[in-house]
């Protein structure tokens, strides 16, 4: 079922999930919060979605195959999260990251990038720049599968 409200949805923290329809006919701000594509959609709301904000935009696909065919615009990161893929075929000018294959294995079947870090790891560098730096504190936070005792170097590619 469609909504009825006519303006458009900001998403400044926690996830929406949705059907095809349910975002209303507004634009789509994504500022430090996600979209989950709910049961049976696939729908491509790229041609909606302002520029994503310096807080980064999550995108979970929810085990569906997703294209966002129209270019992904502003300051800040894309996160794919959940199972499915999520296809950017576009040019696309955010300026912040992608993280896909951080969390988890890759397209191609590759181990997740975070499976690297174990408790014996005694040192983590994240190096990032620009836009990114905001990023860093979310991604440790919110991804590390438990908690991180060994040193965490924070380097900043400005510095």
């Amino acid at each position: 079922m469609a909504n009825s409200y006519t303006g458009g949805t900001v998403i400044d923290a926690g996830t929406i999930s949705f059907v095809s329809g349910g975002l209303g006919p507004g634009p789509v701000t994504v500022d430090g919060g996600g979209l989950e594509w709910a049961a049976s959609n696939t729908v491509d709301v790229s041609s909606r979605l302002n520029p994503i904000g310096a807080g980064g935009a999550t995108f979970n696909t929810n085990g569906h195959d997703v294209t966002l065919a129209q270019p992904l615009t502003g300051p800040g990161s894309v996160i794919k999260d959940g199972t499915g893929t999520l296809t950017l075929p576009a040019a696309n000018t955010y300026s912040g990251a992608t993280t896909g294959d951080i969390l988890r294995p890759s397209a191609r079947g590759q181990a997740a990038q975070l499976d690297a870090v174990t408790p014996a790891t005694r040192l983590v560098t994240l190096t990032a720049g620009g836009n990114d730096v905001g990023y860093l504190p979310r991604l440790t936070l919110t991804s590390l599968p438990w908690p991180l005792r060994a040193p965490l170097c924070w380097t900043s590619a400005a510095s």
